[in-house]
């Protein structure tokens, strides 16, 4: 009898050993191997060979002669971009950007099926662009604690000094083709989470052959040691 028992016990713990076993791997797959839309999930630096012509009125930070370009795609309703763009960005903007190594592109991503109030954001920041107050607007959003309806959005650009009238009548649309552009381009390179950044060298014509994709809101470090390999030709 004791016999039994102990074999009872026996394929009992290996039933529960198998179990933890499974379970362990199911959420290893789940954080490693599911979709990351939307997300700041960690994910490495992976290489890239593409292009990209930016649009003549994109957001740019920094010189535009600079050698090497760091795009990103952005969403003004994402956490992780907010996270992104109080963090590492200062610190890229002043150890890079500010000295004329890299110029900084903004691209619009609005990924509205989760985030509903992130297509009129991304209006807002292209009307306020319009008056040369893109990046200005940019900081106020991401630095925003109220949903951005409208009428926040609409609070903004007055404190900005932009007219009220003219930039509810913006809204209405005027910028659908800087964002539908943007958001075709994301789509051709197989962009679809946010923030998601390309890193790439400046041609003489302006297209931007890429080399690197990094996605998510990853540490400084992350940028540092590719914007590094960048400078190198590497």
């Amino acid at each position: 009898m004791k016999e039994v028992s102990s074999r009872v016990r026996t394929i009992s713990d290996i039933v529960t050993t198998i179990a933890v076993v499974a379970a362990a791997a199911s959420l290893v797959w789940r954080v490693f191997a599911s979709p990351a839309i939307g997300t700041g999930r960690q994910v490495a630096v992976t290489e890239l060979d593409g292009d990209i012509q930016p649009r003549d009125d994109v957001a740019r930070l920094g010189s535009p002669t600079a050698g090497i370009a760091l795009i990103e795609f952005v969403d003004f309703e994402c956490p992780f971009c907010r996270r992104y763009a109080q963090d590492a960005l200062k610190v890229i903007e002043r150890e890079y950007i500010e000295p004329r190594h890299v110029q900084y592109l903004s691209l619009h991503l609005p990924l509205d099926e989760i985030h509903p109030h992130a297509l009129d954001a991304a209006q807002a920041a292209q009307c306020a662009a319009a008056a040369g107050l893109y990046w200005q607007m940019h900081g106020r959003l991401f630095g925003e604690s109220r949903p951005l309806e409208r009428k926040v959005l609409l609070t903004n650009a007055v404190d900005l000094g932009l007219p009220g009238s003219s930039f509810e009548e913006c809204l209405q649309g005027q910028t659908d083709s800087a964002i539908t552009h943007d958001r075709s381009e994301a789509q051709r390179l197989g962009v679809v989470s946010t923030p998601t950044f390309l890193i790439g060298a400046v041609q003489s014509d302006g297209r931007i052959r890429l080399r690197r994709r990094i996605v998510g809101a990853q540490p400084y470090r992350v940028f540092k040691d590719a914007l590094d390999e960048a400078l190198a030709g590497k």
